[in-house]
């Protein structure tokens, strides 16, 4: 009997930040606590409206939010 593996595919997150932020710094830190136990790429880029958090393309979390949001 063969094994065969799955690949898995990583979820796909956005954070929209901006410079100088406090609500962005607390959203990244909040995904660096999720990090510790869940796989995702995230792509970090720059809007009006920040922070906002996407999954796979739909928002999902905008302005304060935490790590079991």
């Amino acid at each position: 009997m063969s094994t065969v593996k799955l690949a898995t595919r990583l979820a796909r997150l956005t954070l929209y930040s901006g410079p100088n932020c406090s609500l962005c710094d607390v959203a990244k830190c909040e995904l660096a606590k999720v990090r510790q136990t869940r796989n995702f790429e995230l792509d970090v880029k720059y809007a009006c409206w920040i922070p906002a958090l996407h999954i796979e393309g739909k928002e999902v979390a905008k302005g304060r939010w935490d790590a079991q949001t």
